[in-house]
């Protein structure tokens, strides 16, 4: 019984651990994308200035 019981806690945790993971995944994700949108903008506003000034 204790070796089954060893089994269903070691997946519980495993689960745990892998939605904590999911969760740093994710806010690492949205940061990226941030950073990546500002960037972009900047690349837009810089074009767009170009142009106007022609």
């Amino acid at each position: 019984m204790g070796f089954i019981n060893k089994l269903q806690n070691d997946f519980i945790l495993t689960n745990k651990r892998q939605k904590e993971l999911q969760n740093n995944f994710n806010t690492f994700k949205c940061k990226n994308c941030q950073q990546l949108n500002f960037f972009n903008q900047q690349i837009l506003h810089t074009y767009r200035r170009e142009k106007t000034k022609k």
